[in-house]
């Protein structure tokens, strides 16, 4: 199946289609995060890749869903995973990871602390103080500027149809535990 008829990211926002980009983000304690967006699915799966790619063997994972909630609230679902393993489970749930809209993903380097996110809306974000990132959003073709997120304007998240099982199916994989 290509693409083009599977369903689309995350989230969807009429009008909403920059070029790839990438832009540095700080708070009080001196914390840095990159965030980026890109509507090219090959692109952020690379990226996605690459960054997990960098981290050491052993990740700890965050993994929030909305799936059969009666209150709106998110579940959340946690676990330390060896890296082979969660990177067998990315091509496995691809269309978990990468195209559901009520879902969030963090992975973190246990070893260093540095940790990814892509939430809900398909907006990567990257918790590191590391100087070569940048360099890794540009190698893979993000622009670094500072744009509007799709999520700052009225936007519908995207659910694939098969969702609530692979959210199911991905949690039992990793072992993740109810938090």
């Amino acid at each position: 199946m290509t693409d083009d008829i599977k369903p689309p990211l995350k989230a969807v926002r009429d009008g909403y289609a920059p070029a790839p980009f990438f832009f540095e983000q700080s708070n009080a304690e001196d914390g840095i995060r990159l965030v980026a967006w890109t509507g090219n699915l090959d692109q952020l799966r690379s990226l996605f890749r690459s960054i997990v790619e960098s981290f050491s063997d052993n990740l700890e994972l965050l993994f929030k869903t909305d799936t059969d909630s009666e209150d709106g609230q998110w579940t959340r679902f946690h676990g330390s995973v060896p890296s082979w393993k969660f990177k067998q489970a990315i091509s496995t749930f691809d269309e978990l990871i990468f195209r559901d809209g009520g879902s969030v993903l963090c992975v973190k380097d246990s070893r260093i602390g540095d940790y990814l996110a892509l939430d809900q809306n398909g907006i990567f974000f990257l918790y590191s103080n590391k100087p070569i990132y940048p360099s890794i959003f540009q190698a893979h073709g993000f622009d670094m500027r500072q744009n509007e997120l799709i999520d700052e304007k009225p936007h519908w998240n995207v659910r694939p149809k098969n969702a609530s099982e692979d959210g199911k199916k991905f949690i039992q994989e990793l072992g993740l535990l109810r938090v």
